[in-house]
Formats: C-alpha cells, sequence, structure tokens
C-alpha cells in the first residue's frame, strides 16, 4: 500500500526543474486489535514517466535511468561549481 505524502520540484544541473511525487510504503497487517499498517521506506517518483528514483539523502535523488542527480532546491552557480569538484 502507499500512500502520497509529498509533491515536490527538484532540479538538475543543467537546471531542468522535474516534478516529484514521494509516496510512504506500508505493509498491512491484522491483529486481533484490527488491521493497522506499518511504515516502510519511502519512494519517489518522477511525476511525467514513473522513472523510481533512488535517494542519495532527503535533498538528493539519482535517476538510475540517466544517472543525473536532482535537487530539491535549484542549486547556485557557487554549489554547482563545489559539484564539480568531487
Amino acid at each position: 500500500m502507499n500512500e502520497l505524502i509529498e509533491r515536490v520540484w527538484v532540479y538538475g544541473r543543467d537546471g531542468a526543474r522535474h516534478h516529484v511525487e514521494i509516496y510512504q510504503d506500508r505493509t498491512a497487517t491484522s491483529s486481533s486489535n484490527g488491521s493497522s499498517a506499518i511504515p516502510e521506506s519511502a519512494t519517489a517518483r518522477l511525476k511525467a514517466d514513473g522513472i523510481k528514483l533512488n535517494y542519495i539523502d532527503e535533498n538528493t535523488f539519482r535517476n538510475p535511468i540517466t544517472g543525473q542527480l536532482l535537487y530539491r532546491h535549484k542549486i547556485t552557480t557557487v554549489e554547482l561549481a563545489n559539484l564539480a569538484e568531487v
């Protein structure tokens, strides 16, 4: 069971903006007290084509198809220069 928990814009190093939807995965359980769901990991997907992104950290994702890193905020020229050094 997946629950949409967040919609965000992410940006590539080229400045391109992408819409991402983040879902909380849950496993349904049942017990004598009734049914419930246990939260698992979250899944991020590009809204345009449904590609599942890899989490690098809470603000960074990697597109497994292109290898492109995507950032929650638009990166500045200084941040871009620092990334080039890595």
